[in-house]
């Protein structure tokens, strides 16, 4: 019972701790993190002046950098270690799995929290658009539905693990500031179903499977993984980014 429900995201946390009990119990520096993160919403969003931002990935992800909610003033960070939150119509406090400095997701700015910008999307399926992941809802008595589910690469580069956060000092951390990489493959979706509770969710979800099995499959040899996606230059795939991040050349 370490990961799910109200302690989802912890998974990262105990791969530091195994990183750490390897390595003479400390965390080692230049560290690469892989988090698969499949979250019913949308990216979290924040207010720049008068214009609406998004973060790159959604809250899972914010929460490991002590992201606690977005309001339309801004973004706040978590204050007693606890997270809470409303999942299919119930409310849940848990702990907060925050094991990283704040800087390495938010930049401050004198109107509160936004996104950090210098670490690059490398790929989306909005930008690549040659295997899309949709399906369509047919209920009866209602109109249909499109339900898109976005898939995104992101990495967060020279993130550093914060000794004081309540993730670090819930499973014993030691380190002295070391940095890493944490690579981010989600699957954003506010309209697909979290569960197939019916015959057109059911439907839905198998749809959207077959198209991440479809994009991860794809593979482009002329492109190159250590850039970002770019349409007519470098066409990586999903499956060329998730293959460099699992499968290294140097390995």
């Amino acid at each position: 019972f370490s990961d799910g429900a109200f302690l989802d995201n912890t998974a990262a946390v105990q791969a530091l701790r195994h990183l750490q009990d390897r390595n003479d119990g400390v965390i080692p520096d230049n560290f690469n993190i892989v988090v698969f993160d499949n979250f019913p919403q949308q990216q979290a969003t924040s207010t720049m002046g008068t214009e609406t931002v998004r973060f790159p990935t959604g809250t899972d992800i914010a929460l490991l950098f002590g992201f606690d909610k977005c309001t339309e003033g801004g973004c706040a960070l978590q204050t007693n270690g606890l997270i809470s939150g409303e999942m299919m119509g119930m409310r849940y406090v848990g702990p907060s799995p925050q094991i990283f400095a704040p800087e390495g997701y938010f930049n401050t700015t004198g109107s509160g929290l936004q996104p950090r910008y210098d670490d690059k999307v490398f790929w989306s399926s909005r930008s690549d658009t040659r295997h899309p992941v949709q399906c369509r809802f047919d209920i009866p008595g209602k109109e249909p539905v499109i339900a898109e589910l976005p898939l995104i690469y992101a990495r967060y580069d020279d993130v550093t693990v914060d000794m004081n956060a309540p993730g670090s000092q819930l499973y014993g951390l030691n380190s002295t500031g070391a940095r890493g990489v944490i690579h981010v493959f989600s699957a954003l979706g506010a309209a697909a179903p979290m569960v197939p509770g019916f015959q057109a969710g059911y439907d839905c979800l198998t749809n959207m499977v077959q198209g991440i099995v479809t994009n991860v499959a794809a593979k482009n040899a002329a492109c190159n993984p250590s850039e970002p996606y770019q349409s007519g230059k470098n066409e990586c795939t999903l499956g060329d980014y998730l293959a460099a991040v699992l499968l290294p050349a140097d390995k």
